[in-house]
């Protein structure tokens, strides 16, 4: 879902990313990188806290739940850059797929 949603667009987080993307989440580099993995724009926050879905940045992000200078919701529709009306990934994935796997401990699968 990472590969198709926030990889393979231009100026997204895989081939061609812009100057302020530093997350690479193509499948080779993606587990490295949100696992464990302090999120720049939430001082203290891990990108992806094993075993712990309420510490989870990334959740946040999917979800919309930031806060001010903590970025755009994702993904961002890949022609304007801006966080789309409604978004493209499945209406139940962060809540049935992404969080279990937090708190299954995030592994490496």
């Amino acid at each position: 879902m990472l590969q198709q949603n926030c990889a393979t667009a231009e100026g997204c987080h895989g081939d061609k990313p812009t100057d302020s993307v530093r997350l690479d989440l193509r499948p080779q580099a993606a587990y490295a990188q949100l696992v464990n993995a302090p999120a720049q724009a939430r001082k203290g926050a891990l990108r992806v806290a094993a075993g712990s879905p309420g510490s989870s940045f990334l959740l946040d992000k999917l979800s919309g739940t930031l806060g001010p200078r903590e970025g755009k919701t994702m993904p961002v529709d890949p022609d304007t850059g801006a966080p789309f009306d409604r978004s493209p990934l499945p209406p139940d994935f962060v809540q049935k797929i992404f969080t279990p796997w937090i708190a299954g401990g995030a592994p490496n699968n």
